[in-house]
């Protein structure tokens, strides 16, 4: 099955066409799918308009920036995704909201990846609410999660 005729299927109240396949309307009215199609399915990137744009200067080295191999990278982005899904947004029955909308934002996270051997990662958030103009101490506000080199989940804490 097409998967635009899926998402339509599912958003009409059916239930998902395949059972290894998962769809849920998000706050923001997008789908997000999960299973053996999820990947045809993500939002891109906005890009900046070209008088924006031209203004950039690349630069001539990346000596002095953060070099992330590729395994290490898909580490974290399995934890970013699994911590803070894209599109996703953190309830609160506070009526003030600002520290969920804070903390629905990727953004507002420090993220430390420590390797641990050939085959193991860690990956640490750090909620930052400052840079959301908040000075509230957040407790166990971020999580740590231990992923192997397959892309799997082994823990969280």
């Amino acid at each position: 099955m097409n998967l635009y005729w899926m998402v339509l299927f599912v958003a009409l109240g059916c239930s998902a066409p395949h059972p290894d396949i998962r769809v849920r309307q998000l706050a923001n009215g997008m789908y997000e799918v999960e299973g053996p199609l999820a990947g045809s399915l993500k939002q891109k990137a906005a890009w900046a308009p070209p008088g924006e744009a031209a203004a950039v200067v690349f630069p001539n080295s990346f000596k002095e920036g953060v070099h992330l191999e590729g395994p290490m990278m898909a580490a974290l982005e399995v934890a970013m995704n699994e911590f803070l899904p894209p599109g996703s947004e953190l309830q609160t029955q506070d009526p003030d909201k600002r520290m969920a909308q804070c903390l629905s934002k990727r953004s507002s996270y420090d993220t430390h990846v420590l390797q641990s051997g050939d085959d193991l990662f860690f990956v640490w958030f750090s909620p930052q609410p400052s840079r959301c103009g908040l000075n509230e101490p957040i407790l166990d506000g971020g999580a740590v999660y231990a992923i192997d080199g397959q892309g799997r989940i082994l823990d969280r804490r």
